[in-house]
């Protein structure tokens, strides 16, 4: 035996669900993140600690070979720019690199995010 369930909002609720989306506050941090950071870059792998609980998920990292910043792009939108900078000698090795291993913290452990790596030129 099958029940079927059909529900239907009315006109006046989908209004309403419209206007409070744009209501709905982001989870994550934007702006420049002073916490401690590392960054360890070797044979084309690069692995970036950040002690700092993000409350949104990171969804990739971007680099800046002009600037030299580096900032964690999250889920929600959000941007955390970060205070490490990165080594504008090893150019050539940023341009090759896709993927990012970033460590942040998650109340007293620590978690292991495998991400995009984005370099803007």
């Amino acid at each position: 035996m099958y029940k079927l369930c059909i529900w239907r909002r009315s006109r006046d609720s989908d209004s309403e669900a419209l206007e409070t989306i744009g209501d709905v506050p982001t989870q994550g941090f934007n702006g420049v993140l002073d916490v401690e950071s590392a960054l360890l870059f070797e044979n084309n792998n690069a692995v970036l600690s950040v002690d700092y609980d993000f409350l949104d998920m990171p969804s990739w990292v971007e680099g800046n070979l002009e600037t030299g910043a580096l900032s964690v792009v999250q889920m929600g939108g959000d941007v955390a720019t970060l205070k490490v900078e990165l080594p504008k000698n090893a150019k050539e090795n940023w341009q090759n690199l896709q993927q990012i291993i970033l460590v942040t913290r998650f109340n007293t452990e620590k978690l292991m995010h495998h991400l995009s790596f984005v370099l803007q030129k």
